[in-house]
């Protein structure tokens, strides 16, 4: 086996009874990302595993679809956000808000009892 290279193998057991004791349609793929595409603080390997069908078909495809997901999910890199200055608008709307809000608190505290 080479890195880089997923290796499946089947299984059987799960919810089901006898039939799927006894038959092997469980799928797992196993890849292991190359040493220098690893992310730090990841493992480099990445499961998927399906026991869901009756086939052991349409479980390797339900397998192989979780696998390309959890392999986007761990390449994803969230992209840099790039800084924006505040409008000028902005601002004013916000200092005008403050002291509307001031003049409400002075407006409480004026009233002598």
């Amino acid at each position: 086996m080479k890195k880089g290279d997923i290796v499946v193998s089947y299984f059987s057991g799960g919810p089901g009874g006898q039939n799927v004791n006894k038959t092997m349609n469980g799928v797992r793929l196993v890849y292991e990302i190359p040493k220098k595409d690893r992310r730090p603080g990841k493992s480099p390997i990445i499961i998927a595993t399906c026991i869901d069908e009756r086939s052991r078909e349409q479980n390797y495809e339900k397998a192989s679809r979780k696998l390309t997901e959890k392999i986007r999910a761990y390449f994803y890199v969230k992209p840099k956000r790039k800084p924006t200055k505040t409008t000028r608008s902005a601002k004013e709307k916000r200092l005008k808000g403050k002291k509307i809000h001031s003049l409400i608190k002075q407006t409480r505290h004026s009233a002598e009892y």
